[in-house]
């Protein structure tokens, strides 16, 4: 009977030792998965503050990039705005030679690439104070106006026309509806350099859309005329399409945001240049383009960053917006997920076999050393 005790109290701890060890190993285990929680969220902060860094240097780097060509294009605006103001405040008539100006605005077109278009003009009866006497030449307005627009068709062809200065009185009647003629009354109100929002003109027959960089000539406070450049929108968006290929294997999306709400560039959908931000785009982003920051923006699904663009000497500030899906940005915290999981999991395996193995020869063990104290 002394000998059943002994057996049943040795089969007894080593089932005692077999749940205590099952014990640990579970307690283990939510050890393991809350100490797992703590480095995925660690690890998850970090790789998301270091994607945010990237894509507010990505920002920056696309938006430095359009400002230098802008400001360069308003170099040119002003190199021709400087040119032509030291003439007209020499009051020397006889020095206003409209055809020579206006070769000198077909060259500097002809030296620079890039741009669209090139143009001076002169109010009404400034300059050579002989309007009426030019009306029907190439580069001068109906109304006798200076006012040649030298421009550059897609095929590369170079041709020249008066600027439209009727649609400028026209629209400036109305009051200047949606800021059509900005071109123009922007340095004659403003009297200082304007980056103009994108809009649409004609070009040897065909309509483009592209955005102005213009300046006044002044006579002391005193309009007497403006300068312009003109870059076309394709220009832009080739820009965005190739900061767009150099990032996230092309994943993400890079647009190019006028102050009025209006897409200069789009690097997913060139159909979207000229038109206006989405409801939602419009609540999230275009307040926030309004700050003079690179900032970094996201909602549930999306990171957007955000970093000034600007033409030196004009006050209006564009912004270049990189757009990406938070899957693709932090891919690198599912993966470390995944591999953080696994050797947990490994981990516990391990352990729970060690555990079950330690246990279950700890009963065969009490159950020997029972039986031999039986059989004695």
């Amino acid at each position: 009977m002394l000998h059943k005790i002994h057996y049943k109290i040795a089969v007894a701890a080593g089932f005692c030792i077999l749940i205590a060890v099952i014990s640990l190993a579970l307690i283990v285990a939510n050890r393991n998965q809350s100490l797992q929680s703590e480095v995925m969220q660690m690890v998850g902060e970090e790789l998301s503050q270091k994607a945010e860094a990237e894509l507010l240097t990505l920002a920056e780097i696309q938006a430095q990039k359009v400002s230098n060509e802008l400001t360069h294009a308003m170099g040119i605006a002003r190199g021709l705005a400087d040119t032509m103001q030291s003439f007209l405040l020499m009051n020397r008539s006889d020095l206003l030679d409209r055809e020579a100006f206006s070769q000198y605005t077909k060259s500097v077109l002809e030296n620079n690439e890039t741009i669209l278009g090139t143009y001076i003009a002169w109010e009404a009866g400034i300059g050579d104070g002989q309007d009426e006497l030019f009306i029907g030449q190439n580069h001068t307005h109906e109304s006798g106006q200076y006012a040649p627009y030298w421009n550059r068709s897609s095929s590369g062809s170079i041709a020249v026309r008066p600027l439209n200065l009727t649609l400028v009185y026209e629209n400036e009647a109305k009051g200047n509806p949606g800021g059509a003629s900005d071109w123009y009354l922007c340095p004659e109100y403003q009297k200082r350099p304007c980056l103009i929002d994108p809009y649409t003109w004609e070009v040897q027959g065909k309509t483009v859309i592209g955005t102005s960089l213009v300046l006044p000539l002044l006579d002391g406070n005193n309009f007497i005329g403006m300068t312009g450049v003109d870059i076309g929108l394709d220009f832009l968006q080739g820009l965005a399409l190739q900061g767009d290929g150099a990032f996230y294997a092309g994943a993400g999306r890079i647009l190019f945001l006028a102050p009025n709400g209006l897409l200069a560039a789009d690097s997913n959908d060139e159909s979207n240049i000229g038109k206006a931000l989405t409801q939602t785009e419009k609540a999230l982003l275009l307040e926030a383009s309004k700050n003079n920051t690179a900032q970094i923006l996201s909602s549930e699904t999306h990171y957007y960053a955000l970093a000034p663009i600007t033409a030196k000497g004009a006050p209006e500030q564009w912004n270049a917006i990189i757009e990406i899906d938070k899957s693709v940005v932090l891919a690198g915290v599912a993966r470390t997920g995944s591999l953080v999981s696994d050797s947990f999991a490994s981990t516990l395996w391990a352990f729970s076999l060690i555990a079950a193995l330690i246990a279950a020869i700890s009963v065969v063990v009490m159950s020997v050393l029972a039986k031999d104290r039986k059989s004695t």
